[in-house]
């Protein structure tokens, strides 16, 4: 990523080597080298996640590919995952 620090939640570890994340702070996931990961010091903790999910009743995500392929551009990954 980007050399910085950020709170995540350890959602699944995969081949002992890559980790799935959950950065509760800003809602997206990725998956990392464990070496990249360390321990949360406590100072960190105290604070609740930032991110929460919503969902809109009633709405449904469009299947059209060009409006995937611009949220794909833009980075817009946590949009994404949803439509698996």
């Amino acid at each position: 990523m980007d050399g910085e620090w950020y709170r995540a939640r350890v959602e699944k570890v995969e081949k002992a080597s890559i980790v799935h994340v959950l950065y509760i702070d800003y809602g997206n996931r990725h998956q990392v080298p464990i070496t990249d990961c360390a321990a949360l010091p406590a100072r960190f903790s105290a604070d609740k996640p930032f991110a929460e999910q919503y969902a809109l009743a009633g709405v449904q995500l469009l299947q059209d590919v060009s409006f995937l392929l611009i949220f794909a551009f833009l980075g817009c990954s946590c949009i994404l995952e949803g439509l698996g």
